[in-house]
């Protein structure tokens, strides 16, 4: 079978490669104008209703290939669903289990795809050490060989890279740059994904959860510690909330702070400076929050205690008063690693590549897999 493959394509190569695919699956008719082309090209998946914002997506898929000079496609539908890739939101997970890891991708959070070929990327087992972030129209992958790119989320960029090999507890982008947090607490800065600088010590001790929210960087960690940062470079002397736990992750909407953490302890704070007494959910009896999200008017966190245990699943709207899911515990191996909201629905990533989804942050699919093995997926983004 012979591959279709993208050599630096210009647009109009891009645009007449692309028409030619349609054509052969009898997408468009014979005697189709350039500009239907176009459009048809672009039908049913790119949300483009002119030849003009044909033609915008069109240059995206230009700028998203145009380093990938050995990219091959098996068939005309293969271009066709590169194209719906690579132009529509997606959700991106990352995952790995021994000396492998792996991304998987969703369009809508429930129907889930391995990437191929992937499984060289730096995060290679399930510990927290690597990050994973959309910002500047690009994927990042922060871990401790240094980093990876892709525009797109399906083709990626060789390594840059670090000076040092580092072990990255997370990743924000925000005030047009990246934030990278090592498990030591120490920042790394870059406005372009490749090349990094090293901050000033954030002071949390093992760094675990990162936000941006209301103009600031908060980073939390272990002894009840968090900080923040205007900038990522320099930070204030950390605070302590409540005493000896450790601060899994954080969340920001409404003008709030939301912290989750071991033992499923939760406070909140509104300058980052006087936080509430922690508390635990009045149905608490084990477990550990380890992550947080805000979408639809709630906060969703999730958590468990451990790979064998079955998964928490709490809400509250307004990060003061939380309620379990009716299906808090239900399901069996589930601990859940990370939550996201795409601003229709939740969805969860745990051990045992296991994914659910839930429309109120309230009740939840039963869980699937993402992958037939068992990879442990502990990071999700939804660009």
């Amino acid at each position: 079978m012979k591959f279709l493959k993208f050599r630096k394509l210009g647009i109009l190569s891009i645009i007449c490669l692309f028409s030619a695919a349609l054509f052969l699956n009898g997408l468009i008719s014979a005697n189709a104008s350039i500009s239907q082309s176009v459009l048809g090209i672009v039908k049913g998946g790119t949300n483009a209703n002119t030849v003009e914002e044909a033609q915008t997506n069109l240059g995206k898929i230009n700028d998203i290939v145009e380093n990938n000079s050995d990219t091959k496609f098996p068939s005309s539908k293969a271009v066709y669903d590169f194209v719906d890739f690579a132009l529509n939101e997606k959700f991106i997970a990352l995952g790995g289990t021994g000396a492998s890891s792996y991304l998987a991708y969703s369009k809508d959070g429930i129907v889930w795809s391995q990437i191929a070929n992937q499984n060289d990327f730096i995060c290679a087992n399930v510990s927290d050490t690597c990050g994973l972030e959309f910002g500047d129209n690009k994927y990042v992958i922060i871990g401790p060989s240094g980093t990876k790119i892709s525009k797109a989320g399906m083709f990626w960029s060789g390594l840059f890279p670090m000076e040092d090999s580092l072990n990255f507890a997370t990743m924000k982008y925000g005030e047009n740059k990246f934030v990278a947090i090592t498990t030591a607490g120490i920042p790394y800065i870059s406005s372009d994904g490749q090349t990094w600088s090293q901050g000033n010590t954030t002071g949390v001790g093992a760094a675990q959860g990162l936000v941006f929210g209301d103009g600031k960087f908060v980073v939390v960690g272990s002894n009840s510690r968090i900080n923040w940062s205007n900038d990522g470079y320099n930070w204030q002397t950390p605070i302590t909330i409540g005493s000896g736990s450790t601060w899994r992750e954080i969340a920001y909407a409404n003008g709030k702070f939301v912290v989750v953490g071991l033992n499923s302890y939760i406070s909140t704070s509104t300058d980052c400076i006087t936080w509430t007494q922690p508390i635990q959910p009045a149905d608490f009896t084990q477990g550990n929050l380890i992550s947080i999200t805000y979408g639809n008017g709630k906060f969703v966190a999730v958590g468990g205690g451990g790979p064998s245990t079955s998964g928490l699943l709490y809400y509250s709207e307004d990060g003061e008063i939380w309620n379990p899911s009716p299906n808090n515990k239900n399901y069996v191996q589930t601990n859940w690693n990370e939550v996201v909201y795409d601003g229709e629905k939740y969805v969860v990533v745990g051990y045992y590549g296991k994914t659910s989804y839930s429309y109120d942050g309230i009740t939840w699919a039963a869980p699937q897999q993402i992958t037939a093995n068992n990879n442990n997926f502990r990071k999700i983004i939804f660009n």
